[in-house]
């Protein structure tokens, strides 16, 4: 706390007050993840029930407190490359055991595929993502959903998908499940994702 007078002096002392030229802060400082974008001082009224020991204390009501504020903004390519890199790789194995997925003996004993490889594989791939997923939440500092995690719901999404539809493809005779040997829900994988995108994407931003 300081009287208006006297920080108007201190204020003097800078040969730059601007906000883009970061005053107050130590030239060459890094936030690893993080840009400084601007610094600079301000005033806030606050109310005090004491006089904090001061003689000369003129009120106790909306008295000028000196603040001082950083703006920050974090990095965007370290998150990209450290948690939606493999979130996109995940989806896309998932999709080539979607691929796999067939009834003919053929196809079957080539590529091996059988309904508990199915579910192994994505069991493998949920802890994957369940482990990145906390990691991320342990680098934020908010206590809210971020854009971001939603990406991790929807690939939790695709991985049961995958893991159920490989059992109903075993289970079920229905045609539209078999039509051509799984077609429909290849089709349909990538554009139900981006879909989901879209859908969460303008829940969050407008």
């Amino acid at each position: 706390m300081c009287q208006v007078a006297r920080c108007d002096t201190y204020f003097f002392s800078y040969k730059l007050i601007n906000p883009i030229v970061l005053p107050g802060i130590l030239q060459g400082l890094i936030i690893p993840g993080w840009d400084i974008e601007k610094s600079f001082y301000s005033y806030r009224s606050h109310s005090y029930s004491t006089s904090f020991g001061l003689k000369d204390y003129q009120g106790l009501t909306n008295f000028p407190e000196l603040y001082f504020n950083i703006y920050i903004k974090h990095q965007i390519i370290g998150p990209i490359v450290s948690y939606m890199m493999p979130n996109g790789l995940v989806l896309v194995m998932v999709f080539s055991i979607l691929l796999l997925t067939s009834r003919h003996e053929q196809k079957t004993g080539l590529f091996g595929f059988n309904t508990m490889n199915v579910i192994t594989a994505c069991a493998g791939f949920c802890i994957v993502v369940v482990f990145s997923h906390i990691d991320l939440r342990e680098s934020l500092v908010a206590n809210d959903l971020i854009y971001m995690e939603y990406f991790y719901f929807n690939t939790y999404l695709f991985i049961l998908y995958v893991a159920f539809h490989s059992l109903i493809f075993v289970k079920m005779e229905h045609r539209i499940v078999h039509y051509k040997d799984n077609l429909i829900p290849q089709i349909l994988y990538w554009p139900v994702n981006q879909f989901n995108v879209l859908l969460f994407t303008l829940f969050n931003f407008y």
